[in-house]
């Protein structure tokens, strides 16, 4: 085993913080700038079919200042909104691409390790990056070649490690392509069409999702329950119900406990009912229940239930 010195080992290597990436994809580690995100590969998956049976909507649990304004903490995110739009646009891809393609004649890298002629691990002064079998030894060396070497030689007969001053080793993409065995424009192009892929099936998802919000809002209500002034929800022809948050405030109003009101955000209550049943749900909670029942043309949609609802004395 021997380390191979075109220059003095540059000190930025020396020290604890040097980090492996140990990722693989078959057998081949893509990586090139340890500070730079990769590319979104997974993308965003479509809605897979699964049973709601037995699923309750948590929402009656919050405080309304948070349905209303702020966010409880479980429910907020960690991105601002105008991070979280860069994340999902198509903008963030191009950049991600252009970003990569700029960096390519970039000599970053600072020492190569190879492992019976195969390169196996590349470090520079931003971090490294190792096969999985190689990872640990990079950790354990915290960035001394020496130490690196030693730990290697115990394990492997043929190691050497190719070390470069700043600025003179080989690019990016040369050193992408010596560590993946794959053209750095190759991967770039990939990846880019990979995500763009993920980025064009999510707009497709979300276009689905608002069509179909519309078409919900556009639904038949055959009856509104209202609670003296105050509307609470609705029914369609299906058996579905839609409560609204005034049912919150006037159980909190009236000190009722929010447990009580759980079977209305229950998924196998509100999705198969009918109106004497939900009648008698408020009726046993509030007492006195209007119930204002409507056929053919005259029924209202959904969203015109909810302008209502948020005209009520206790709606703000």
């Amino acid at each position: 085993m021997h380390i191979n010195k075109h220059s003095q080992y540059n000190s930025n290597l020396n020290n604890s913080n040097a980090k492996s990436n140990n990722k693989e994809n078959s057998g081949r580690e893509f990586t090139l700038d340890q500070n730079q995100e990769h590319l979104n590969t997974a993308g965003t998956k479509a809605a897979q079919g699964f049973s709601l049976k037995g699923a309750i909507d948590l929402t009656y649990k919050y405080d309304l200042i948070s349905i209303n304004g702020a966010t409880p903490e479980i429910m907020r995110p960690r991105l601002s909104q105008q991070a979280l739009d860069y994340h999902n646009s198509k903008q963030r891809i191009e950049d991600t691409r252009s970003h990569y393609e700029e960096s390519a004649s970039q000599k970053e890298t600072e020492a190569l390790v190879r492992v019976n002629g195969e390169v196996v691990a590349m470090l520079g002064g931003s971090g490294a990056a190792a096969r999985n079998t190689y990872s640990r030894y990079i950790e354990q060396a915290g960035g001394d070649l020496d130490k690196l070497a030693e730990l290697l030689g115990q394990k492997f007969s043929d190691v050497s490690i190719e070390t470069f001053k700043p600025g003179e080793g080989p690019t990016n993409a040369e050193a992408f392509e010596l560590f993946n065995g794959l053209p750095f424009n190759d991967f770039i192009e990939r990846e880019y069409q990979v995500s763009l892929d993920s980025y064009n099936k999510n707009q497709r998802h979300l276009e689905e999702n608002e069509r179909q919000r519309v078409l919900y809002q556009q639904t038949p209500q055959t009856a509104v329950f209202s609670v003296g002034d105050t509307v609470v929800g609705s029914i369609n022809e299906k058996g579905f119900l839609d409560i609204n948050r005034n049912i919150l405030k006037l159980a909190d109003e009236q000190g009722v406990d929010r447990e009580q009101l759980k079977s209305f955000y229950s998924y196998d209550e509100y999705s198969n009912t009918h109106t004497e049943k939900v009648t008698s749900m408020l009726k046993s909670i509030f007492g006195e229940v209007d119930v204002s029942k409507y056929q053919g043309e005259n029924m209202p949609t959904l969203a015109e239930v909810k302008i209502q609802a948020k005209t009520s004395p206790l709606s703000t």
